[in-house]
């Protein structure tokens, strides 16, 4: 569904329940209240019916209007209780515009039938229920989707905790996970920088990406996961997300950590579990959490990259006396190359800082396991250069 439709869905949704808050008490205030925002509901909803079906309304069409626009665009189905509708937005009139105000029994008679049309006309134009519209149903990514929908459930069972380790979870996936120094335990992982190695795709701060590090700070599980703020930061600046929100959901709720079975754990955090505000914490995050990770998602959408097929050499070497360099000079600092290495993958051709007429080819050697090699190979000692075979990796 179009983001737009959804967000009208969901403020239609929030107006009902508000609505619903006014009319248990039904006072003269509360009843104008109670009134006016069924209107907004009902009618912020008709706009996300107009908006899908296309159908066509002019500036100051009336609310009569709405409803014939409507219904000219459905073919099959005309939308039901449109008396009722008609009958109560002359009673809203005359209450907003007058102060002649129903009974307790009419507008509670009203707020149900409202209810009842939303739920109808959804089937009819969205074939969904109107509560299992959301904006969670638009992110992309299953795992983070299916956490963010457990979370949905958890708050709607009052398990406002378990609540707030989901969404946890849910921006662990997508902030978290890329900081974990856990591969770092292994003092190899913190030697090889080439590119695709550990070191080369974390997101931890560097002083964080080795085995010392790990002994000297690591106490817990959750110690695994060391974020580089200023980073962090950044990112989320560029991403056009307000870092304060992003920090709000990260302080409150409960550390997360999940191992490379996919089993989660969550820290039982005294703090958090006895929040006297943990309700709308919890209301709070999963919402900021969702328009968060809805703002990283349309952001990439519009981002366009060189494909990723394709984009590197498969180099053979002449032989296996040859080395690697630190720059594009055969000047520079440069390391023996291991013989079991036969080949590299070359990212670009590009002159020699000597200005000799020489080529070094921009190469990394990638394998599961190691050696993780980088640098500037001569052409000269490159034997050929063609795509990777079909299935390479095999790892």
């Amino acid at each position: 569904m179009d983001e737009k439709v959804v967000r009208q869905i969901v403020l239609a949704r929030y107006y009902l329940h508000l609505a619903r808050g006014e009319i248990r008490f039904l006072n003269e205030t509360s009843t104008l209240a109670a009134i006016n925002l069924l209107h907004e509901a009902l009618e912020t909803f008709l706009l996300s019916i107009i908006d899908t079906i296309d159908a066509q309304i002019k500036n100051k069409t009336s609310f009569e209007g709405y409803l014939d626009a409507i219904d000219t665009k459905l073919s099959e189905e005309q939308l039901p209780k449109r008396s009722v509708l008609v009958r109560f937005n002359k009673i809203r009139v005359a209450a907003k515009h007058h102060l002649v105000l129903p009974d307790r029994e009419q507008t509670v008679r009203f707020f149900r039938d409202i209810e009842e049309f939303i739920e109808r006309a959804s089937k009819i134009v969205f074939d969904r229920s109107f509560d299992e519209i959301d904006l969670i149903g638009l992110i992309e990514k299953d795992e983070i989707q299916s956490v963010l929908y457990l979370a949905l459930n958890e708050y709607q069972k009052e398990d406002y905790f378990g609540c707030l380790a989901s969404v946890r979870k849910a921006m662990y996936l997508e902030f978290e996970k890329s900081s974990d120094i856990k591969k770092f335990s292994d003092p190899e992982n913190s030697l090889h920088k080439g590119i695709l190695s550990p070191w080369s795709i974390s997101n931890a701060p560097a002083y964080a990406r080795s085995n010392k590090y790990i002994e000297d700070h690591v106490k817990t599980p959750f110690d695994y996961i060391v974020l580089d703020h200023n980073k962090q930061n950044s990112k989320l600046l560029e991403e056009g997300i307000d870092p304060q929100a992003f920090w709000n959901v990260w302080r409150l709720t409960p550390r997360v950590y999940q191992f490379e079975d996919s089993s989660w754990i969550v820290e039982k955090d005294i703090s958090t579990l006895n929040d006297p505000h943990q309700i709308e914490n919890a209301r709070y995050v999963l919402d900021a959490a969702v328009e968060i990770l809805l703002k990283i998602q349309n952001r990439r959408s519009t981002s366009r990259y060189i494909s990723h097929q394709n984009n590197f050499a498969f180099l053979t070497m002449k032989s296996n006396n040859w080395r690697i360099y630190d720059k594009a000079s055969v000047d520079a600092k440069s390391q023996d190359v291991p013989t079991e290495v036969t080949f590299f993958c070359g990212m670009s051709l590009v002159p020699s800082l000597d200005q000799d007429n020489e080529h070094f080819w921009i190469a990394s050697h990638i394998k599961k396991g190691g050696p993780w090699l980088s640098g500037y190979v001569r052409e000269k000692d490159v034997e050929s250069s063609f795509s990777p075979p079909e299935g390479w990796p095999d790892w």
